[in-house]
C-alpha cells in the first residue's frame, strides 16, 4: 500500500491504555443509573466480548453511554502510552504524514490535547478531534468527524487511513470510504474488526508504518 497522506489515529486502547479510566467511568455511569459496577474480571470479559451492553436495559444504554462519554477523563496513572506507539508516530511524520488524533470521547479537545502532552507525543500530532459537540447517528461513530478532518486537510478518501481497536472505528471508515486498519490492543476479536469493515489488523499501532510502501 502506498504512504497515506493523512493517519487518522483512535486513542483509547489504540494510541493508549486506559482501560483502568474505562472501567471507572463506566461504574460511574451505571451507578448514577441504578445499575451495579461489574467486577474487574466481569468488566474485562464483557469488554473483549462486546458484551458491555448487558449491564443495562436497553432503554437506558444510551443514557448511560453519554454520561460515559462525556466523563471520559483519565486521572493521573490511568492513560499509558503503548510501547512502540511514539516510534510508530514519528515513522509516520517522517515521511510526511499528517497524524491526527480522532477519539470517541465527548470530552472537549483541549482536555484531550493535555492528555496528550502528559503523554509526550503532542509534537507528533498535527490536530486532535473529538465527538463534543457532534451528533452522530451512533453513539462512537466517527463518520461525521472522519468526515470533516478530510475536508479539513482537503484530502481525498483514499489519500487516508484510520487505525482503530474497535469495530465501530473500522465501520466508520468504511462508510467514510477511508481504508481502516484494525489493532487487537482494545482486545476485540479479529473477525468482529474485519466484519466491521477492517480491510487489515495488526497486534497493534506500533506495526502500522510496516504496511505501507514508498
Amino acid at each position: 500500500m502506498l504512504k497515506p497522506r493523512i493517519v487518522i489515529v483512535d486513542l483509547d486502547m489504540t494510541l493508549a491504555d486506559t482501560l483502568r479510566c474505562f472501567y471507572r467511568v463506566l461504574g460511574e455511569a451505571l451507578n448514577i443509573h441504578g445499575y451495579r459496577r461489574p467486577g474487574w474480571n466481569e468488566f474485562v470479559d464483557l469488554f473483549c466480548r462486546d458484551k458491555l451492553d448487558s449491564l443495562m436495559k436497553p432503554s437506558d444504554r444510551r443514557s448511560v453511554w453519554m454520561y460515559f462519554k462525556l466523563n471520559y477523563i483519565p486521572l493521573p496513572g490511568e492513560s499509558r502510552l503503548y510501547k512502540g506507539a511514539y516510534a510508530a508516530l514519528r515513522k509516520m511524520r517522517e515521511w510526511g504524514a499528517r497524524i491526527i488524533i480522532a477519539t470517541g470521547r465527548g470530552t472537549p479537545r483541549s482536555i484531550v490535547e493535555k492528555e496528550l502532552r502528559e503523554l509526550g507525543v503532542e509534537g507528533l500530532v498535527d490536530a486532535t478531534y473529538t465527538l463534543h459537540g457532534i451528533d452522530e447517528t451512533e453513539i462512537f461513530g466517527k463518520q461525521r468527524i472522519i468526515g470533516r478532518i478530510l475536508r479539513d486537510y482537503g484530502a481525498d478518501p483514499s489519500e487516508a487511513v484510520v487505525i482503530g481497536d474497535y469495530w465501530m472505528d473500522m465501520l466508520s471508515s468504511m462508510r467514510a470510504g477511508v481504508l481502516g486498519i484494525g489493532v487487537e490492543t482494545g482486545c476485540k476479536p479479529r473477525g468482529l474488526l474485519r466484519l466491521a469493515g477492517a480491510k487489515i489488523v495488526v497486534e497493534g499501532l506500533w506495526l502500522a508504518p510496516y504496511l505501507f510502501s514508498a
